[in-house]
């Protein structure tokens, strides 16, 4: 990097601070105002308020819930500050080991560079800066406060109305939790604070479900040397996702056909719904998308193939390959594996490998799972491979696996020829070939698919 670049970037980062720090100055100055002129009112003071909200609850049972919300937010920090301290050397072992000695120290030319000493030192320099607690504060910091409104929502908020100590919504609410029934406030009603109660039912299971689903990936990232930035600003986006998405729907499924349940079951029933959106919030949105599509009339696209149709690609696999922005398989042949081992827990050869069965699930897509049933070919070299060594017979080989797996015999030839490409005249012998680096064969084939063809596709 040169001179030039190195001061463009610190002034970015210059930029960046300033504008952060004026931000907060200006947010920090509105809300003193506004908290001024309420003490100015009498209508609210710190000490006082905090002196009410411990009265809400028997003193054990508070003490015991403000040590869960406090626990909740530092298990955060404290894994992030011991990944950052712990799991760096560990990270460099485990490149170096694949990219520049290989498994038994047989790799002659190493991955990242051209001798062993120059790969090793390209790992130390990305690691030192992937291994910096300055780039996981403002995630960190971001995490945390989306924590502790939820946690102090969830585990300190007592709702009451009209009577009672506690949040009192009898003196309003907002439309957030009332939606279109905040009409009920122009008369006495006690069944707006039944709305309020199931908008926060729903909210807090969502956040609930969320919070355990980002920790679970926290702990599942630190183990496999796999936490970054992106990962705590993920877990950070899904509460609030997941939270808005459960109090939104909690409106629309009462009026919904959920079989045979009553109101009462339903309300029972409330908080499970909740949690499984929070958790898998994925599935809550394509619910929307298709009650959308149904009362729209609109018709479906052909979708993208999901990256957990390859062998191998288990739930937080795909949703850790979906944060690096491949949420497809189309999209996923087309990525680096050596940058993305670099960036992630992933080995060099288990994203190639996947990246090899990208490329042929790409082009087989509904087919490729019966396919791999049918013939246990997963890539593109095991297909290749297969091909060369049919030899002359590699036309009725097409034939048996069009067959026997269920896939157009014009689809195999289509891919024999973007794998081995027709040759001039058919050879005898079979000879074993390789894959280069871009995954085009070294050699042709022995038994060609299209005659008097003397070009290569």
């Amino acid at each position: 990097m040169t001179d030039a670049e190195q001061d463009d970037i610190r002034q970015q980062r210059k930029s960046l601070w300033v504008n952060g720090i004026g931000l907060f100055v200006v947010a920090a100055g509105f809300l003193g105002l506004v908290f001024w002129r309420l003490m100015m009112m009498k209508k609210f003071g710190p000490f006082t308020q905090i002196d009410q909200s411990v009265q809400w609850f028997d003193a054990w049972f508070f003490t015991y819930n403000l040590l869960l919300v406090v626990f909740a937010v530092l298990i955060v920090p404290f894994l992030t500050i011991h990944y950052v301290g712990a799991m760096k050397y560990e990270k460099q072992r485990r490149l170096r080991r694949e990219l520049c000695e290989g498994p038994t120290g047989q790799l002659k030319k190493p991955v990242w560079g051209e001798t062993r000493e120059e790969c090793i030192q390209n790992i130390k320099e990305h690691i030192d800066r992937q291994f910096r607690l300055r780039t996981y504060i403002p995630s960190l910091v971001g995490m945390m406060i989306a924590i502790a409104f939820g946690a102090a929502i969830l585990l300190l908020s007592k709702p009451v109305f009209f009577f009672g100590i506690g949040v009192d919504y009898g003196r309003g609410t907002n439309m957030l939790l009332a939606g279109a029934r905040m009409e009920n406030y122009l008369f006495p009603n006690l069944g707006m604070f039944r709305q309020v109660l199931l908008s926060l039912c729903a909210f807090q299971f969502g956040f609930l479900g969320a919070y355990i689903y980002a920790i679970s990936n926290l702990i599942w990232s630190y183990f496999n040397v796999d936490l970054t930035p992106h990962t705590l600003i993920a877990g950070t986006v899904r509460m609030v996702f997941a939270s808005v998405l459960s109090l939104v729907l909690s409106f629309a499924i009462p009026l919904m056909s959920v079989g045979k349940f009553t109101d009462a079951q339903f309300v029972q029933l409330l908080p499970v719904f909740a949690f499984f959106l929070g958790f898998f919030p994925d599935r809550g949105l394509v619910y929307l998308q298709s009650v959308a599509r149904f009362f729209l009339r609109i018709e479906s696209e052909i979708a993208a193939t999901p990256v957990r149709t390859l062998p191998g690609v288990g739930i937080s696999d795909e949703g850790r390959l979906a944060s690096e922005g491949y949420e497809s398989v189309e999209l996923f042949e087309h990525s680096d594996s050596l940058d993305l081992a670099i960036r992630t827990g992933y080995s060099y050869t288990q994203l190639s490998t996947w990246r090899d069965q990208a490329w042929l699930a790409s082009r087989m897509r509904e087919q490729y799972r019966p396919w791999v049933t049918a013939t246990g070919i997963l890539g593109r070299e095991e297909l290749q491979q297969y091909f060369l060594r049919e030899g002359q017979r590699v036309s009725a080989a097409i034939e048996e696996l069009s067959a026997s797996a269920k896939v157009p015999a014009t689809k195999l030839r289509a891919l024999y020829l973007l794998l081995c490409g027709p040759v001039v005249e058919p050879v005898a012998e079979v000879q074993p070939q390789t894959l280069s680096a871009t995954g085009e064969g070294s050699k042709n084939p022995t038994s060609p698919i299209v005659q008097n063809s003397s070009t290569k596709v």
